[in-house]
């Protein structure tokens, strides 16, 4: 999902990997052809980037961030909300943080806690791999 126009590659720098993109599969813009990035765009994006999922996942997310912005619309919208806690005492997790506190949103820390939480109930993978350590096997 693009905060610009889809003939517009940025940041510019991935310009072959739109190519790539919209060679093999779709880009997705609400913004007209020519259209270019602003950060407004780039907020009013996050809430379709959140609608069109079931779940969210922010790993860092600072107090005032885009990926603070998306996990308020997927709250809004009733959608899966998780986050990757942090340090207390980085800036970086203060988002995190706040919405495990005070958005109700689910802690993960793994890739099987996601996929338990967005999977129909009772068709998960085992929620943590067992993780054999050499003496385990000791007898």
């Amino acid at each position: 999902m693009l905060a610009c126009g889809v003939n517009y590659a940025y940041p510019v720098g991935h310009e072959e990997m739109f190519g790539t993109i919209a060679g093999n599969g779709l880009i997705v813009s609400e913004w007209p052809p020519g259209s270019r990035p602003t950060r407004l765009r780039f907020l009013i994006r996050n809430r379709v980037i959140a609608a069109l999922t079931e779940g969210t996942v922010v790993v860092e997310a600072g107090h005032r961030s885009g990926a603070l912005n998306t996990a308020r619309h997927a709250a809004e919208l009733s959608r899966t909300l998780m986050a990757v806690p942090g340090p207390v005492t980085s800036e970086q997790s203060a988002g995190c943080h706040r919405i495990i506190r005070d958005w109700n949103g689910a802690c993960v820390t793994c890739a099987s806690d996601v996929l338990e939480l967005l999977s129909p109930l009772g068709t998960a993978v085992g929620k943590h791999p067992s993780v054999a350590r050499p003496r385990d096997q000791l007898t």
